[in-house]
């Protein structure tokens, strides 16, 4: 274990590693200092997709050797990446836009590297999603939580979003074009009809917002031309104080019985959508549907 606590970013004329944001949208956003490290610092690039990053380079005038670099390959790479640190080579993380490591691949390589060697990881400001959605969804930015991309499957990405019911403050979300309608329809389904904020194509010249109720935002996005194009960042907002409404068993009951007919859900697991959609006991819930026949 490597003995490493205080680092000096840029006094240190040993090699690093250098993790570089490029734009999201708008290359014009690439951050001078960015343009200045590749430039002057970095030897060679590790890169998602080096097509992408050749034409970032391009655009600059830049000339660096490329290396593919994703989540299949990271561990093996990394291989590479302490090769030619220990060779006195400094080199670059880059994702296809924004940050490296957030929903991008990089972690294991950063964490390795300040854990079990003695280089210096340096990160460089720039553009990041995330944050520039929350700052203009219009919700409350003071405390936020990150979530990026749901699982895929729909029973996990279920239980995901009811870990996050009672998080008192907006919640970020990334997702994929084809998607964001079926990701809506669960974000209703289990947070309830939230204020929502999605954003699409964010800092491009075609960025498109949608703001208002989860419910609304879903109405009007289901009738979207092009829908299925570009990439969504959706902010949630957080749950307030606890709703004062009071609904009758046989109402919730037939809820339940619903969700079980209709959408082929387990038993406890309608009776907890149930339960967060009207942020009730779901211990309460479920001897009421249990015992309903006694």
């Amino acid at each position: 274990m490597v003995n490493k606590i205080k680092q000096y970013s840029f006094k240190s004329d040993q090699p690093k590693l250098y993790l570089i944001p490029t734009p999201i949208g708008n290359l014009q956003e690439m951050p001078p200092r960015a343009i200045e490290i590749i430039k002057n610092n970095v030897q060679k690039i590790y890169c998602e997709d080096t097509r992408n990053t050749l034409k970032l380079l391009n655009y600059f005038n830049l000339r660096k050797k490329l290396i593919s670099f994703n989540k299949e390959n990271e561990r093996i790479r990394f291989t590479e990446m302490i090769s030619d640190l220990r060779a006195n080579i400094s080199i670059a993380i880059i994702s296809d836009a924004g940050y490296p490591l957030i929903s991008d691949p990089g972690y294991y390589a950063v964490n390795k590297i300040l854990t079990e060697y003695p280089y210096d990881v340096v990160s460089i400001s720039g553009a990041n999603a995330a944050l520039n959605a929350l700052v203009s969804s219009g919700l409350n930015p003071q405390h936020f939580l990150f979530f990026g991309f749901l699982d895929k499957v729909k029973t996990k990405k279920i239980a995901q979003l009811e870990k996050l019911v009672m998080l008192p403050y907006p919640i970020i979300f990334y997702e994929a074009p084809h998607r964001i309608l079926g990701t809506l329809k669960l974000i209703l389904t289990v947070l309830g009809n939230r204020k929502i904020a999605v954003g699409k194509e964010l800092t491009k010249i075609h960025e498109q917002w949608y703001r208002g109720l989860c419910e609304e935002v879903l109405t009007f996005l289901t009738a979207e031309e092009h829908v299925a194009v570009g990439e969504y960042v959706i902010v949630v907002d957080g749950v307030t104080a606890p709703l004062q409404v009071v609904v009758a068993d046989n109402i919730l009951i037939a809820e339940i019985d619903q969700l079980i007919k209709s959408k082929n859900y387990r038993v406890k697991q309608a009776i907890d959508l149930v339960a967060n959609k009207y942020q009730i006991s779901k211990n309460v819930l479920y001897n009421k549907y249990h015992h309903q026949e006694e």
